[in-house]
């Protein structure tokens, strides 16, 4: 009696095998998928706590920055705020005036209506002549001085005063310069004349002219002069 034929059992052998290393490959893929997808998440949480760390250093950093320049602008207004809270226990001295003239002597014309100071070096006196005129310099008198004050009875203006004298005097006037004496406008003047020259304050009160002069162009008598003209004051 003839047995039946086996069937042959290698293709399901190999159908079997292929499932096995399918399954094999998916479950490694798995495996180091899930590893690799661990170590992502790791190495994240790792750098995460890493900036988070840095971010915390930061924050400090600036905190001491801020608190390190709030105790320096205290440490700055802290001095001012008690310099202005300490009471003045001196009052600053004011400085007292300086009487330039605290040396000079004063000469006072009731008759011309003025007064005017002089160096103590100097000298001056009341015109013998003309009461209302004076005298000053180094060895003036009644009589004769380098310098002196004329009181002239003269209606026109300091200008027209001028042209008159250079038309019927000898003197010639170099130059003018409008100057104003204790709040009184005048002229200053330089003029040669015969047989002296020198400098002249002229000054116009109501319907007269009142002539400062000096005859003489020395520096140094003519800064006292100048001095002396300063201190010229009409006393009515």
């Amino acid at each position: 009696m003839k047995q039946p034929n086996e069937q042959p059992i290698e293709p399901v052998q190999s159908s079997k095998n292929i499932w096995i290393i399918v399954v094999s490959v998916v479950a490694t893929a798995l495996i180091v998928g899930g590893g690799v997808y661990a170590w992502q998440r790791s190495n994240l949480k790792n750098t995460e706590q890493s900036l988070e760390q840095q971010i915390s250093t930061l924050q400090d950093q600036i905190s001491q920055l801020q608190q390190a320049q709030v105790n320096q602008d205290q440490q700055i207004n802290q001095p001012v705020a008690e310099q202005n809270n300490q009471p003045t226990t001196q009052e600053k001295a004011t400085p007292e005036p300086v009487d330039e003239y605290a040396d000079w002597k004063t000469l006072v014309n009731s008759t011309g209506g003025y007064s005017f100071n002089y160096p103590a070096e100097w000298k001056a006196a009341v015109n013998q002549y003309h009461n209302s005129n004076s005298l000053f310099g180094p060895s003036a008198n009644s009589g004769s001085g380098l310098g002196g004050i004329e009181v002239n009875n003269y209606p026109g203006t300091l200008e027209s005063y001028v042209t008159y004298q250079e038309q019927n005097t000898e003197i010639k006037y170099l130059s003018t310069q409008n100057v104003t004496i204790n709040g009184v406008k005048g002229l200053k003047t330089e003029y040669n004349g015969f047989p002296v020259s020198g400098f002249s304050v002229l000054l116009k009160n109501d319907n007269q002219i009142v002539n400062i002069y000096i005859n003489d162009k020395t520096s140094n008598n003519v800064a006292l002069f100048n001095k002396l003209v300063e201190s010229f004051v009409f006393t009515r």
